[in-house]
């Protein structure tokens, strides 16, 4: 998802829920990072209370996203997040059926493969049969 999104993720998330989002960045070691990290993002409530339990502070320009501050000793700072970097992207789960759904189509097609086969036996001549 685009990073703007990332509020309203924080916003709607129940409690104890994780976040994974992309950073990219330059650390104050000037060595240049590109990463995921895992945000905890704890009990519900407002988004910057949210943020601010971790040690995050979020700043949005247009359609980009930085990290504002980091506290000192937290979770964010823990994870290797920077004043700076900017988010790139967030990652959700996909909207589409559980891979288990697979099964019915594939039960089904192998039913109709061994009710052809045994016509197909049946009906063949006797001395085939033999």
């Amino acid at each position: 998802m685009a990073p703007t999104q990332l509020t309203r993720l924080v916003e709607r998330a129940p409690k104890d829920d994780r976040l994974r989002v992309w950073v990219e960045g330059q650390t104050i070691e000037g060595k240049n990072v590109k990463k995921g990290v895992l945000l905890p993002l704890g009990d519900p409530g407002p988004v910057s209370q949210r943020l601010r339990k971790i040690g995050l502070t979020l700043m949005t320009l247009g359609d980009e996203v930085r990290v504002g501050g980091v506290g000192f000793g937290s979770t964010a700072e823990k994870l290797g997040l920077e004043q700076g970097f900017v988010i790139k992207g967030i990652e959700v789960d996909a909207e589409r059926p559980d891979k288990e759904w697979m099964f019915v189509p594939a039960l089904l097609l192998l039913g109709l493969i061994i009710a052809r086969q045994r016509a197909r036996r049946e009906n063949a001549p006797a001395q085939a049969k033999g």
